[in-house]
């Protein structure tokens, strides 16, 4: 809940709609001479994200809380008797 996650598949969709935002031609666009992956992971790095290490994804922390789904707080769980 604390994390925006995009998946490199979405890459291509968002430079087009910045594309697309900023009245870039539809013809230039669907040119190819546009690397959108590329352009889409610059868009995402001057927002705040960062790439994920594997390169499958681009992530950054919002706002919200951390809720502990899946992970304990340090400290916590079982113990040895």
């Amino acid at each position: 809940h604390c994390y925006e996650w995009v998946s490199h598949e979405e890459l291509e969709e968002i430079a087009v709609n910045h594309l697309q935002k900023k009245g870039v031609p539809q013809e230039l666009i669907k040119s190819r001479t546009i690397d959108l992956e590329d352009y889409a992971g610059v868009l995402l790095e001057a927002s705040g994200y960062e790439q994920a290490s594997d390169g499958i994804g681009y992530i950054t922390r919002n706002n919200l809380e951390f809720i502990r789904e899946y992970t304990a707080p340090s400290g916590a769980g079982m113990t040895m008797q």
